[in-house]
């Protein structure tokens, strides 16, 4: 689809026309460049193939003049986080790059199993109970036949990332750190009155989640590269990319082979493992299992913060489950294991709701990878507007204020 398509769309145009009326002349940051530029954290929920939608929340932040500094996500929103850091630089609009990325990924090639199964997803997808049944047979005969743990090997969606950050100039993590680490020209507070002359450290982070199988935990990249590398940027982004989306059951876990080197070592007894038992292979699943919405990830308590952390989740925000039959008990356990560590964030940090943002996603299926251009654009829409509605909403004054009386709070 045509970039044009998305941002001349007269409802596009009237949310963007909105933010830049209801955002001037207001703060969300006490980092700005000279430009005038102000600059926050983002952290993005996983979900699927309807990450268009956060492509559209980016686009509206930046049409408010806001840029960023660290970016994360698990899945889809790693997908988004990655490209985010690797069109351009910091101070750069780049949602207009994002959108093509995005909007035209190759879906269906992305299933690169058996043709049969890309059948049975359809039906699966209809939501019609024999169909249901013939999709659930036909899988488990599948896997029964390849013992391959999932319907798709998953080496088109990373050969697609390979070749798409190739285009971009990024072959290893370090062509990443490169671009984001070029410094801002002078990087100020925005609000120079406050803390006239303060210095500000530029180190831009990007941050993906993942499930490492052996361990049964969380990891997240780049940070823990040393369980099976011990040299991060010669790293082909890709592959912590395919890690992060590797979704049960659809792609096969990724794998990576450990080298056993004595940082490797030392990382694995962190975990406490016996340098016996080292696997030869670190093995990942779609981080979204235990952290689909990393928050607390850039999140700090100590007082009054430079720069906000904006989070943004994707669907309707506590839709209640269907717990009739098996299925539906099976899939609210994964949804409550799931849910347990962002719960307890919020329990702890009541400027959540501050700060988070969820953008409607409709009745798109997170798993429709025959989505059609209008259903795109529809995402897109669904995530200007949500930025529309959570900019007008925030006010940087009042969570300054809210975070210092936490902070003291806890002391």
């Amino acid at each position: 689809m045509d970039t044009k398509t998305f941002i001349n769309d007269s409802q596009v145009i009237e949310h963007i026309e909105a933010i830049k009326r209801s955002t001037e002349g207001k703060y969300f940051s006490d980092i700005a460049d000279r430009a005038g530029n102000q600059y926050i954290d983002l952290v993005m929920e996983g979900g699927g193939v309807v990450g268009i939608a956060l492509i559209g929340f980016i686009y509206g932040l930046e049409k408010a003049g806001l840029r960023f500094r660290h970016v994360a996500g698990t899945s889809a929103g790693a997908i988004t986080a990655l490209f985010l850091q690797s069109v351009g630089r910091s101070s750069e609009e780049k949602a207009e790059k994002l959108i093509p990325l995005v909007a035209d990924m190759p879906l269906e090639k992305f299933q690169d199993g058996w043709a049969i199964t890309r059948y049975l997803m359809k039906l699966a997808l209809s939501n019609h109970r024999v169909f249901q049944i013939l999709s659930a047979f036909g899988f488990f005969l599948y896997r029964l036949l390849t013992w391959r743990h999932g319907l798709h090997p998953g080496k088109a969606f990373h050969r697609w990332v390979t070749e798409t950050l190739m285009k971009e100039g990024v072959r290893k993590w370090q062509d990443i750190t490169r671009i984001a680490d070029e410094p801002i020209d002078f990087v100020v507070t925005a609000r120079e009155d406050d803390l006239p002359g303060a210095e500000f450290e530029w180190k831009p982070e990007l941050k993906m989640i993942a499930i490492e199988l052996n361990l049964s935990a969380r990891v997240v990249f780049p940070d823990d590269v040393g369980l099976f590398h011990d040299n991060t940027p010669s790293r082909n982004p890709a592959d912590f990319l395919r890690a992060s989306m590797s979704v049960p059951l659809f792609f096969t876990p990724y794998k990576i082979k450990i080298q056993r080197t004595p940082a490797a070592v030392e990382a694995w007894q962190k975990h406490g493992v016996n340098a016996n038992n080292i696997p030869d292979s670190a093995v990942f699943w779609d981080g979204g299992l235990v952290a689909n919405f990393p928050i607390s990830i850039f999140h700090r308590t100590s007082g009054r913060p430079l720069m906000p952390t904006f989070g943004v989740k994707l669907g309707v925000d506590k839709a209640l489950s269907d717990v009739s039959g098996l299925s539906g008990l099976a899939v609210s356990g994964l949804k409550a294991m799931r849910a347990d560590s962002e719960q307890e964030f919020i329990r702890k940090h009541p400027d959540y709701k501050n700060i988070v943002t969820t953008i409607p996603t409709h009745d798109t299926h997170w798993l429709n990878f025959a989505m059609q251009d209008e259903e795109k654009l529809k995402l897109f829409r669904s995530g200007v507007e949500a930025a529309k509605q959570f900019l007008a909403g925030f006010s940087w004054e009042e969570y300054k204020h809210l975070r210092e009386s936490l902070a003291q709070s806890i002391k």
